[in-house]
């Protein structure tokens, strides 16, 4: 492509609202101009679809406690929550406060032996792209726990605690201080091979269409796509979007793993093997894959508001178990394993469901 016919096109992508890491990774220089306006920015996704396609009930889902106390209430299997810190508002599941590390301790004693090794989770109320998860091990020394996590040296539960930043590293410029502690999740084997630090989740992202011929009525929830988020070797979390971890996509029609991506190369450099296990994926079935799907679909009900939701799934011997739910997900993923987002039946049923589109 001539010099200049690039640096109009990429000064009309930039305009059009695509960053120049959305350009790059889905390499949308090559992509024929009139086929442009059929992909889903960023930019775009916050500012004019979700909007369209979200309702106030998405607040629901950007608190992470209130999601969690509201789906264990109608039985949606979650992560074991223990409670929720904080210094001025901090409470365990039933209302008691948990404010102090002494409570924290007194809570945590009663749920462990002096031979017991708890595993837990900390993470932020209101965050989001799995930031500032922590992930600790707990051994009781008689009066106090001993608190261990990767590349940090052993603290007090005290200590720990203190450690804390007040902050709630909220994306949603919320005021939801405070730190969801959960017993970590055991994966299913299966999972946890490709790589056993992190847990390794599904993103399964429903839509629910609206009743033909009924407006205001909702139809059915349906799953929209899908992919397996794996961390690298000692990393706690899966997360994607910062870099680290991989994406696997997958056939929604049957749970099988296809290609793999990494977020900082471009979409055409897939690879089939995690780089640390050196596990093959490609073409493996993912265990419990009809049931996560209609574990998502049949909770997407509950928020007839909310028609687009990335849920995060957890597969564990026993079955799939919901971590988290999201109103906004990252365009780059699903566009980058299919091709632009709105095309087919997919531009059609939100043309009909009147979401805004470019």
């Amino acid at each position: 492509m001539h010099f200049t016919k690039v640096a109009r096109k990429a000064a009309k992508l930039r305009q059009a609202g695509f960053s120049q890491r959305e350009i790059d990774f889905l390499e949308l220089m090559a992509v024929p101009d009139e086929d442009i306006p059929f992909f889903l920015s960023e930019k775009f996704s916050w500012s004019r679809f979700f909007p369209s396609v979200n309702g106030p009930q998405q607040q629901v889902l950007n608190d992470k406690f209130i999601t969690q106390k509201f789906l264990e209430s109608l039985g949606v299997a979650m992560p074991t929550l223990i409670g929720l810190w904080h210094p001025s508002y901090g409470c365990t599941p039933s209302g008691e406060p948990l404010r102090t590390a002494r409570e924290l301790n007194a809570l945590l004693a009663k749920r462990a032996s002096n031979n017991d090794t708890m595993e837990l989770i900390f993470k932020p109320r209101a965050g989001r792209l799995g930031k500032n998860v922590i992930s600790v091990a707990l051994q009781s020394d008689q009066k106090d726990f001993i608190v261990s996590q990767s590349g940090c040296a052993p603290l007090s539960l005290q200590d720990f605690i203190a450690g804390l930043t007040p902050d709630d590293h909220s994306h949603f410029g919320s005021q939801d201080q405070g730190w969801l502690v959960q017993e970590r999740v055991t994966q299913h084997p299966e999972i946890a091979v490709l790589n056993p630090s992190s847990l390794n989740t599904v993103r399964i992202t429903t839509y629910l269409t609206r009743s033909q011929g009924a407006p205001s009525r909702n139809g059915e929830a349906v799953t929209d796509f899908a992919f397996l988020r794996v961390g690298r070797a000692g990393s706690a979390t899966d997360g994607w979007s910062e870099g680290g971890g991989l994406a696997i996509n997958v056939d929604i029609a049957d749970g099988t793993l296809g290609a793999g991506l990494f977020s900082k190369r471009p979409a055409s450099s897939t690879q089939n093997h995690h780089p640390d296990s050196q596990v093959h994926f490609e073409g493996r079935r993912l265990p419990f894959w009809n049931d996560a799907k209609a574990l998502c679909e049949q909770t997407a009900l509950l928020f007839p508001d909310v028609r687009s939701i990335g849920w995060d799934v957890a597969l564990t011997e026993t079955g799939p178990l919901i971590v988290e739910g999201n109103a906004k997900w990252v365009p780059m993923m699903p566009q980058a394993f299919g091709g632009a987002y709105f095309t087919g039946e997919r531009r059609d049923r939100l043309l009909r469901d009147g979401a805004v589109l470019p």
